[in-house]
């Protein structure tokens, strides 16, 4: 059987909704009860200055008489509302506040729903399956009085800021001041340097004179205190892409060039700018920097190897640069969207960035690529040993049209005629020659099959096993069986009528 309100709550509720509306409206909002009453006790519109905002969020307020009993010694107020309840208002929309009003101090603490299922989550992440009440805790601070509503009013404007800045700009205008004390001169030095080379600095305390943003921003955030206020000017950057080719002619050797790169600014300041290809998946991770020195400028450039994945031809590029870097030169940055460039020198490095191992192997596959016409693509994590074998043996067909190999071990499977002739050449102590001809072939690279066309093989080996151990093991077969016979010590050459020079 539900549980019926005496008068005495019901008089008590009564007194707290008028009390409530009392000190909402004096505060300019304008308030209203849902209809049909679906259980939210208020729909408050929210004005600034007489003029109605547009903007709405819901009120449930629960009466009490003993606030202060409430009271934790984490300064939260303690109360339980409904499981159901607030699983329905998390579905809302529109914001929904709680208040706790105490009708005897005529005041009360508020809180966004959403902050307190916030903290349950975090506290009680099995809260929902609760079959009636939860408690949740409401931050003392917040209060009924006419600075705590404004902040409630901020609070509100952030979840509903997509509608309230829809179509219109911020502007933000400062008057800042720095007296001749150890740290406005510190705060004066950092502003500066903000200036000069972006370097980001907060600007806070007697520093900020005056702060004005646009109208409908201070309707909702204005107010503040400005002895607490904080400007964080971060890092001076634009997200413009600007296309850059780097070339260094080294103090011996060729030139090395990087054609074409994307780059963003993520620095800059009217004496020093810095530019980074962070963003995009260039394997070299380059970072530029120049620094404007009277009528000159400086460059400074360092690089990391981000991962070795990629084209053959570019991957190359990038090694050459990187070992042309190592030996120092002259540097040239060029612009090529605006035409401009600059140059710098640049010292040699004692450091040896790139593999001798892998620059020959991406330095093969070049080739490979070329002659095959097959694209590859080495991937990120490298050249695996089984591939690198398979890097060289495509080199030596392409180049060469011979694959030469010696000192190898092979298995035969022979039986009947072919078994005993490869017996009686055993007891002579003469190597075993085999012939094989193929119309096609091809070495597995990178996962895939690079066909190189017809081959001849021809190669040599000697039977591991004794005469007497081939014998006996021949004995126990039949005329149709095979028998796995190791040759030992195999030298051979693989032709490829294809690729020989002649053709």
């Amino acid at each position: 059987m539900r549980k019926r309100r005496s008068p005495i709550q019901l008089e008590q509720e009564k007194k707290s909704r008028l009390q409530l509306e009392e000190c909402l409206s004096d505060f300019g909002w304008h308030l209203a009860s849902p209809s049909p009453d679906l259980g939210e006790d208020f729909i408050v519109e929210v004005y600034h200055e007489g003029q109605n905002t547009g903007i709405t969020f819901y009120i449930q307020e629960k009466s009490v008489t003993n606030l202060e009993e409430r009271k934790t010694k984490d300064n939260l107020l303690v109360y339980t509302l409904k499981v159901k309840d607030l699983k329905h208002w998390e579905s809302f929309s529109l914001p929904v506040v709680i208040i706790v009003w105490d009708i005897n101090l005529r005041e009360g603490k508020w809180s966004l729903v959403k902050d307190l299922i916030s903290h349950l989550d975090q506290n009680n992440p099995k809260w929902r399956e609760n079959k009636k009440d939860v408690q949740v805790y409401i931050p003392w601070e917040n209060g009924t009085n006419d600075g705590n509503l404004r902040r409630l009013k901020a609070e509100i404007g952030k979840l509903v800021y997509p509608l309230i800045s829809f179509g219109k700009d911020l502007s933000l205008t400062m008057k800042l001041a720095f007296p001749k004390t150890p740290d406005g001169m510190k705060l004066q030095k950092a502003l500066d340097l903000h200036i000069k080379e972006g370097e980001p600095v907060t600007l806070k305390g007697d520093v900020i004179q005056e702060l004005k943003f646009s109208d409908w921003w201070e309707t909702w955030f204005g107010g503040f205190d400005l002895k607490k206020a904080e400007i964080y000017l971060g890092e001076s950057k634009h997200d413009r892409r600007v296309p850059v080719s780097l070339k260094i002619i080294p103090t011996k050797g060729k030139t090395a060039s990087l054609a074409n790169l994307e780059f963003n600014p993520i620095r800059i300041g009217t004496e020093f700018m810095k530019f980074s290809n962070e963003h995009t998946t260039c394997p070299f991770l380059v970072t530029f920097s120049m620094r404007k020195e009277g009528s000159t400028s400086k460059g400074n450039l360092t690089y990391a190897v981000r991962h070795v994945g990629g084209e053959p031809h570019e991957i190359m590029g990038f090694l050459e640069f990187a070992k042309a870097i190592v030996l120092g030169g002259k540097l040239r940055i060029e612009f090529r969207d605006i035409n401009q460039s600059m140059s710098t020198d640049f010292p040699p490095t004692n450091q040896e960035v790139v593999d001798p191992v892998f620059y020959d192997l991406v330095q093969k596959l070049c080739v490979v690529q070329d002659k095959t016409g097959h694209f590859f693509r080495i991937p990120e994590k490298g050249i695996s040993k089984k591939d690198a074998q398979a890097i060289r043996e495509l080199f030596n067909i392409v180049e060469h049209g011979v694959v030469n190999y010696t000192d190898m071990i092979m298995t035969l499977g022979p039986k009947g005629k072919g078994l005993q002739i490869l017996l009686d050449l055993h007891k002579q102590g003469k190597s075993i020659h085999l012939t094989l001809t193929t119309p096609d072939s091809y070495v597995d690279l990178f996962g895939e099959n690079i066909h190189t066309g017809p081959m001849v093989r021809d190669t040599t080996g000697f039977v591991e096993m004794s005469v007497m151990e081939l014998e006996n093991l021949m004995m126990q077969l039949s005329s149709e069986d095979a028998l796995d016979v190791r040759l030992i010590n195999v030298n051979g050459t693989e032709t490829f009528s294809k690729w020989q020079p002649a053709n």
